[in-house]
């Protein structure tokens, strides 16, 4: 009975054997003047050829106490916020341009008032 070497799919849809691995492996072990492959070089082979990332993941980037929120997707829990009714005479962008003058304009005598 012949046995079918062990194939695998990459994310592109190309097919990889353990073969291909090895000599891959041994190929890293003797870049770095090895004669023989360890586990290190198989894995880093396998990753190689089966479209493995070199980028870390996201949570490897940030330490777990770091993290906000309990670790649910954006936008699963939470609530609506209210709207705000608009006068009858003024639209969003009218508000927004009137809320920002008002703003300004206070920035503005706040910083007049500290070089005085």
């Amino acid at each position: 009975m012949k046995q079918e070497p062990e194939t695998n799919r990459t994310a592109a849809g190309g097919e990889v054997t353990e073969a291909m691995i090895r000599e891959r492996a041994t190929e890293i072990a003797r870049a770095e003047d090895r004669d023989d492959a360890g586990a290190s070089d198989l894995e880093e082979a396998r990753e190689e050829l089966m479209g493995g990332s070199d980028e870390p993941e996201v949570e490897e980037l940030i330490p777990e106490d770091a993290r906000i929120g309990d670790g649910s997707p954006p936008g699963e829990t939470g609530h609506r916020a209210a709207r705000s009714e608009l006068d009858d005479e003024s639209s969003a962008a009218e508000q927004e341009i009137e809320e920002g003058l008002a703003d300004a304009d206070l920035d503005s005598r706040e910083e007049s008032h500290r070089h005085r």
